[in-house]
């Protein structure tokens, strides 16, 4: 299985997502597919500075420390 799904981090740090969902990978809260991008709500007052993916899978590293 080919699995694609894409995430913009944009300048003022919102973060789009769209694509493949069925695992829940684009944190949307769901597990719907998108064809278009849509605003991931829960980054709405962090700034991410990286973000990788794998096959089932999204890690976002922030760069606030909370330890």
């Amino acid at each position: 299985d080919i699995i694609f799904f894409f995430f913009l981090n944009l300048e003022n740090f919102d973060v789009y997502a769209f694509g493949l969902n069925s695992h829940g990978q684009l944190a949307l809260n769901d597990k719907e597919n998108r064809c278009t991008p849509e605003k991931i709500q829960f980054f709405q007052n962090e700034k991410i500075i990286k973000i990788e993916g794998g096959f089932q899978f999204t890690l976002f590293m922030t760069g606030i420390k909370r330890f």
